[in-house]
Formats: structure tokens, C-alpha cells, sequence
């Protein structure tokens, strides 16, 4: 247990460790160099939310949602992320229809003339969105190995679905 105090005391004791809020006991930390990279793209993000050019008929997710049985959440979900800006989040629980929901989604961006893609962390959760919403994925190394390459490079005309962003 002394070792172990020792360590702990130690790395919370290191230049580079941030804390960050949380309750006594259940406390959370990162480090400079994080803080600056989520603060970037949190900056970045905001400032791609403000990119216009997406922009889809709203008779057409209306038309899209209805007929795809989409809840009110689910219709609300899809409308929120076809507006005409250049980022839009989703979050939900398991089990709630995001998958559903992506696929009516996905059917209003290409009838609308864009290429819908995915990104995700594993090539299983690639698998999932491709059967699940119809879209064409890959893992983000492997996108990022592509594109590092001058291949598949994302377009005007493209939209991103990136799954479990958050991680």
C-alpha cells in the first residue's frame, strides 16, 4: 500500500498532469498536452459547425423519416443532422435507433447527391454501420493510412459519419 501512495503521489505530483473537476475520491485527470489538443478541436469544431453547403430539402426528411417509421426522437435526430452546417452530434444510449436513425440519414444525403461514409474505431463497429445504415465504412486508420496516400480523400460532396466519436 506505502508503494503504492508513493506512485500515485507521485504522478499526481507530475508537471504535465492537469486536474480536472470531480468529487473527492473520483477524481479526474489528463495532461497539458491533451487539454490543448481537446481544446483545439473543440475550437475547430465550432468553427466547422458554422460551414454551410449540405444543405437537403426538408420535404425530403420528412418524406424519409415518415416512411421510415422513424420515432419522434429518431425524426428529430435526422432532421437535426441534415441542417445545412458543417458538424452536427449525436448522442444516445444503446439500443435507442441511432443505427436506424443514420440509415433514413443516409438515404437524404445521397438523394440529395452526396456520398455518405463512415469512420470507426474497429473494423466490427465498420461492419455494424455498413449493415445497419447502409453505410460504406472503414476503420479511421485505415482512412487515415488512405488519405496519408492521396487515396479516397473526402470532397465537397461527401459526409463523414464518424460511429462512438467520443472515443
Amino acid at each position: 500500500r506505502e508503494q503504492y501512495d508513493d506512485v500515485i503521489s507521485k504522478i499526481k505530483g507530475h508537471d504535465s498532469l492537469v486536474r480536472l473537476a470531480g468529487e473527492e475520491g473520483k477524481e479526474k485527470y489528463t495532461t497539458k498536452e491533451m487539454l490543448d489538443i481537446e481544446r483545439k478541436m473543440f475550437k475547430e469544431a465550432g468553427e466547422l459547425s458554422e460551414n454551410k453547403g449540405f444543405e437537403v430539402s426538408k420535404e425530403l426528411v420528412y418524406e424519409i423519416s415518415l416512411s421510415s417509421s422513424l420515432g419522434k426522437e429518431q425524426s428529430a435526430a435526422v432532421e437535426y443532422i441534415t441542417q445545412n452546417k458543417g458538424v452536427a452530434s449525436i448522442v444516445g444510449y444503446a439500443g435507442t435507433g441511432k443505427t436506424h436513425m443514420l440509415d433514413a440519414a443516409r438515404e437524404v444525403w445521397e438523394r440529395s447527391g452526396y456520398r455518405v461514409r463512415g469512420a470507426t474505431l474497429s473494423g466490427i463497429a465498420a461492419q455494424g454501420l455498413e449493415r445497419g445504415a447502409g453505410i460504406e465504412s472503414r476503420t479511421v486508420a485505415r482512412m487515415l493510412i488512405d488519405w496519408e496516400n492521396g487515396r479516397d480523400t473526402l470532397g465537397k460532396k461527401d459526409i463523414l459519419v464518424v460511429d462512438e466519436a467520443g472515443m
